[in-house]
């Protein structure tokens, strides 16, 4: 129940099939995830964006300035 299986059930919805989006924690929302047990509510997830030569949040994390780099130049593995 990330947001691609969320996507996918309303499309579904749209279409008028039945579909059951299962979700493996206590919460929906997959990598996405606001948390507010500290009082304010604060970010706990979405530390990527996948294919980000056409994904829109791309443009957004530039500028508003989060750090990008580039899948290209990255070897041996995931960088964090």
């Amino acid at each position: 129940a990330g947001a691609a299986g969320i996507a996918a059930g309303q499309e579904l919805r749209r279409l008028r099939k039945r579909a059951l989006v299962l979700e493996a924690r206590e919460r929906v929302g997959g990598r996405v995830y606001t948390d507010r047990t500290l009082g304010d509510p604060w970010d706990a997830g979405a530390l990527y964006i996948h294919w980000s030569d056409r994904n829109p949040w791309t443009e957004l994390a530039k500028r508003y300035r989060f750090e990008t780099l580039d899948p290209s130049t990255m070897t041996g593995g995931v960088r964090f």
